[in-house]
């Protein structure tokens, strides 16, 4: 259903003690949603709380966006008790609308000052985001404003760096 979410139970918490981490991660579309339907992670999560997408939530964090039809990135700021989150400064661009059935690799870099959002493969591409709203543990994966279940992305290679 629209909305549903997967907390990263065995990645959480994120970073105990640590001044930053990275979240590194492949996604793939097996089937591209119309015009800018859209999925992706939610982080920052104070704790292991469910997180929807659209109904407002106990918890705030943070949501990277990924839009399929033009590939673009982007952050939310989600905060407590809110049903829709606001977006913070522009969308991160990249090479054009997606493939399906294509791998893509992401990077998420949380550190004291900035969130940062990053398309690493081929030429790459990346924002800085200064904002320090949310520096919780937790994090997972939601399907967004996503109703088709072929539509819904496959995610793999999940990797938490702390530093």
């Amino acid at each position: 259903a629209t909305g549903d979410s997967v907390l990263l139970g065995s990645f959480c918490p994120v970073a105990s003690g640590a001044t930053g981490y990275k979240i590194q991660f492949d996604m793939m579309w097996p089937v591209l949603p119309t015009g800018t339907l859209h999925a992706g992670l939610y982080f920052g999560q104070a704790d292991d709380s469910k997180h929807k997408f659209g109904v407002a939530n106990t918890a705030g964090c943070y949501r990277m966006e990924l839009r399929p039809n033009s590939g673009a990135m982007q952050l939310y700021t989600v905060a407590s008790g809110a049903s829709s989150g606001v977006q913070v400064g522009s969308d991160v661009t990249t090479s054009g609308a997606l493939t399906a059935g294509t791998w893509y690799s992401y990077q998420i870099t949380v550190d004291a000052a900035n969130v940062t959002l990053a398309r690493t493969d081929s030429t790459g591409w990346s924002t800085a985001f200064a904002n320090t709203v949310y520096r919780g543990g937790y994090l997972g994966i939601h399907n967004g404003s996503l109703t088709d279940p072929l539509t819904i992305p496959r995610y793999r290679n999940f990797r938490i760096v702390a530093f």
